[in-house]
């Protein structure tokens, strides 16, 4: 009975991933266009397939808890193990792309917004550095 639960839940593992990469590979078009509320919800679109992953990986470790070496896990359930850790590796590489992209984006926008409202690169007209201080005081001594 326990083999058709993890057998079950491997296979739902699987399902939400194909679904999630589906997503991840829609998420390029999101960073394109930077609209931040798709963005937004997105994100917490990852954050309920993670709390979903996290109940299905339970699902399968409690199912899978009586065969203890590898050995004594079925054929047809190491097969579906395999294709969810290759699934997970995909979803993995996506992800990353996207955060590689995501950071370009924001670099894009925050350049944008600098020459929007350029700032003294050195020194303003006072002498001071543009970080706040001065740059130097002049005292006389008499």
């Amino acid at each position: 009975m326990s083999i058709l639960l993890a057998i079950a839940a491997a296979d739902a593992l699987r399902e939400e991933l194909l679904a999630e990469i589906d997503r991840a590979r829609d998420e390029r078009v999101l960073l394109r266009s930077f609209d931040a509320g798709k963005i937004h919800a997105r994100l917490a679109g990852r954050e309920a397939f993670m709390q979903r992953m996290d109940g299905l990986q339970r699902r399968l470790l409690d199912a899978a808890g009586p065969m203890k070496t590898p050995e004594s896990v079925p054929v047809e359930l190491r097969g579906r193990i395999a294709e969810v850790k290759a699934l997970a590796a995909t979803l993995s590489e996506l992800t990353s792309l996207n955060h590689q992209l995501a950071r370009r984006a924001a670099d894009c926008a925050r350049a944008y917004v600098q020459a929007l409202s350029p700032r003294a690169a050195a020194y303003d007209r006072r002498g001071t550095i543009a970080a706040g201080g001065p740059v130097l005081s002049v005292t006389r001594r008499a």
